[in-house]
């Protein structure tokens, strides 16, 4: 049995912590690696001491493998030194208390009864081995080994404090080498090729695959990383001045492109160029130019005045002889002059100011650059500000100036209203002008509609003096959007300010109407409670019911929200209506239970919304007025009838319904008391009866028999008397006590 050792040593509690529980590790593999596919190998594993850290045994060897492995089998059990009763098995998967999930490898079964979850007592040295054998494959695998020691506690068979760490000792790392073949041939040729391996003909570089099966029943993949180099065509172009001698060795004087020449490509395949000669001569031009004071020409003369005749030669574009002659126009500066045009800002804040300019001397046509980089005689839609120029004429001759745009004044607006304020209340806009040129304005004002009022600059409506009153019904954001001034200039403002319209208490009396005869009360259902009720204009809570008529009532509610102090009222009719007077008619009454079916009918003093009838048999009848209906048995039923009127009043009447049972009696005329079983017995039979007395006379008139509810043997006082004739008196009560008296004779036949 285990035992708590409560000596915590240094090296123990060192252990605790970095989870070891385990001594010395060691292992054989046979053979030694690396391993191929179909190789059997022989694992032996030796774990030197098992340090039983809080009195936690071992329990478990633990083998993880890679996917290379197969056919896993055990060889020799790791042994039992000292240990607790019970053995070591192989298994494949167990799993523990703890949910800890194991196998495969070996795990210790404690045969104690004490405890079978316990691992072994034994500190070891454990020594254990097995089988394993690498899967043939095509391609590698993993063929990592990994065995794990697990002590009980662990797997929940005991728990003394903190587990010690699983932590895998790895034996062998590496991998198998599949048997799959690979091939890469690399060719360049011209123009195209046909793979031998494939059968298919190739016009394009690329690479190419083939899939096959080797030897060894493996995939073998053939590659072929093909060049394809094609012929080449190419054109030479050529320009050249009056002759051109190709590589053809030929001399061309005049434009050609369809000489050919063949010769090979950087590749090995065929080129074939073509000539593309152009044959230029030499040319003349005339160089027009204008210019204001003087001009120097690219000859190095400076002229002052126009000229047509002097010339330059240089070499054209095609690299023949090219002579220009100049064309020159002279202006002069001092000729030039223009007029400016400047229309100033209608309103404060618009763009509609212009410019034009207007020539007043130089040499047409004219240009004009602004410095916004328009480039027309006129500029508009402009804001305040300067703005400079460059006039030029067709001489070229410039003149370079300033323009000056001006605005109107800026107005300014502030305004103000009345917040918070209660729903249906007054809020009023306090709105003041300054800087302002004229007495009257129009502002647009946006509300829950976009308004337009004539003010002064105090705000004050034009037409009444008075300010612009506003009441809204919810908190809302005026804004005025513009002003505009007499003269029709607007400015846009969308300055607004914040109303809180704080809401009326949402009122509810909640009275329902009521029928005549209800007690007097006390008016206490509305919502908010807390205010003040009126009935019919009079202040009192008291709707003295049992002391009015039929009518309609108005209750008045007030109420002040004691957060918002908004007041609100509301007014509903309470009506006291007429209750019906409920009777009903049912026949036939009385009846008996041969004659069960009753038709039943309403007879109330008006038109009924709805009903129920309660039949006392079980049976309810809902919103009939009449009907008919059929009991099944004998007896008195108590019939209820409820109705409702079309004011949701109520009545209801009781009424008793008697289904009498059938009465009969019959007496036979001879008996033979003979104990066959047959007429044995002498009496009446009675249906609908409740009792009855029989007397039985002989022929001198003497009782010979009187009982009640009996029958007659035949006997007296347990003789049997002569045959013959006898009277008899027989009194009977029908079911409502009634008496009948029935007198004759019977036989008695022996």
């Amino acid at each position: 049995m285990k035992k708590i050792i409560l000596i915590i040593l240094p090296f123990l509690f060192s252990n605790i912590i970095n989870g070891q529980c385990l001594g010395s590790q060691s292992y054989t593999l046979s053979p030694a690696g690396p391993y191929t596919a179909g190789q059997n190998i022989t694992v032996t594993y030796t774990l030197n001491n098992f340090i039983q850290t809080n009195s936690n045994w071992i329990i478990a060897f633990d083998i993880d493998y890679g996917n290379g492995w197969s056919n896993i089998n055990p060889v020799s059990t790791p042994g039992n030194p000292g240990g607790s009763s019970g053995t070591w098995i192989w298994d494949t998967q167990n799993t523990y208390p703890s949910g800890l999930n194991f196998g495969p490898g070996y795990r210790f079964q404690n045969s104690s009864w004490f405890n079978p979850d316990w691992g072994t007592s034994s500190t070891g040295p454990f020594t254990l081995s097995f089988n394993l054998q690498v899967e043939n494959s095509c391609v590698n695998n993993d063929l990592s080994i990994d065995i794990s020691v697990i002590g009980d506690c662990q797997t929940g068979g005991w728990n003394n404090g903190a587990c010690c760490s699983i932590i895998p000792f790895n034996i062998y790392n590496g991998t198998s080498t599949g048997n799959s073949t690979s091939n890469t041939t690399a060719l360049t040729e011209c123009d195209s090729y046909l793979w031998s391996v494939d059968g298919t003909t190739y016009t394009t570089s690329g690479a190419y695959t083939d899939v096959s099966t080797n030897a060894a029943g493996c995939t073998h993949t053939e590659t072929l990383n093909l060049t394809i180099d094609n012929s080449t065509t190419s054109t030479d172009p050529q320009t050249a001045c009056d002759s051109y001698t190709w590589i053809d060795g030929n001399t061309y004087t005049a434009s050609n492109n369809s000489a050919t020449f063949t010769s090979t490509n950087a590749a090995g395949c065929d080129n074939v160029a073509t000539l593309n000669l152009i044959i230029n001569n030499s040319t003349t031009s005339t160089d027009p130019q204008t210019a204001c004071d003087s001009y120097t020409w690219i000859d190095g003369n400076t002229y002052t005045a126009s000229n047509n005749s002097a010339t330059f030669t240089s070499t054209n574009a095609a690299g023949c002889t090219h002579t220009k002659t100049l064309n020159l126009v002279v202006g002069y500066s001092n000729q030039l002059d223009l007029i400016i045009a400047e229309n100033h800002i209608s309103c404060f804040g618009y763009n509609d100011g212009s410019i034009t300019l207007i020539p007043n001397g130089g040499t047409p046509p004219f240009q004009y650059s602004w410095d916004n980089g328009v480039v027309s005689q006129s500029i508009s839609a402009l804001s305040a500000g300067d703005y400079s120029f460059s006039f030029t004429d067709a001489n070229g001759c410039a003149l370079d100036s300033l323009a000056n745009i001006n605005e109107a004044n800026q107005i300014f607006l502030d305004f103000i209203a009345t917040s918070p304020i209660c729903r249906y209340d007054e809020s009023t806009l306090s709105i003041h002008i300054s800087n302002s040129n004229f007495n009257s304005y129009t502002v647009s004002l946006q509300d829950s509609a976009l308004k337009s009022y004539t003010i002064d600059t105090n705000g004050l409506l034009i037409a009444s003096g008075l300010p612009i009153i506003l009441t809204p019904n919810f908190s809302c954001n005026p804004q005025i959007i513009s002003l505009t001034d007499e003269n029709g200039c607007t400015a846009i403002l969308n300055d607004n300010v914040h109303i809180e319209v704080k809401q009326l208490p949402v009122l509810e009396i909640n009275e329902p109407d009521i029928c005549i005869g209800t007690p007097t009360f006390i008016l206490d259902n509305a919502i908010p409670i807390g205010g003040a009720y009126q009935v019919d204009g009079i202040g009192t809570n008291l709707f003295d019911a049992s002391n009015l008529n039929p009518g309609h009532y108005n209750i008045n509610y007030s109420y002040t929200d004691p957060i918002t102090s908004c007041s609100n009222q509301t007014t509903e009719i309470l009506t006291i209506s007429e209750s019906p007077r409920a009777d009903m008619l049912f026949s036939p009454q009385p009846t008996d239970i041969d004659n069960p079916t009753i038709f039943f009918r309403d007879n109330s003093n008006e038109m009924v919304l709805y009903s129920e009838w309660n039949l006392g048999d079980g049976t309810i009848i809902n919103d009939e007025m009449n009907f008919w209906h059929t009991y099944a048995d004998t007896g008195t039923y108590t019939i209820k009838y409820y109705i409702t009127n079309m004011y949701e009043c109520t009545d209801s009447v009781i009424k008793d319904l008697i289904i009498n049972p059938i009465y009969l009696t019959f007496i036979p005329d001879a008996f033979s008391p003979n104990n066959d079983g047959d007429n044995d017995y002498f009496s009446p039979s009675i249906i609908g009866g409740n009792s009855y007395n029989m007397k039985i006379y002989n022929r001198w008139g003497e009782i010979v028999y009187n009982e009640d509810d009996g029958i007659w043997d035949g006997k007296i006082n347990n003789n049997t008397v002569q045959h013959g004739l006898y009277s008899y008196s027989i009194l009977v009560n029908d079911f409502k006590n009634k008496p009948f008296i029935y007198t004759g004779t019977v036989t008695l036949i022996k």
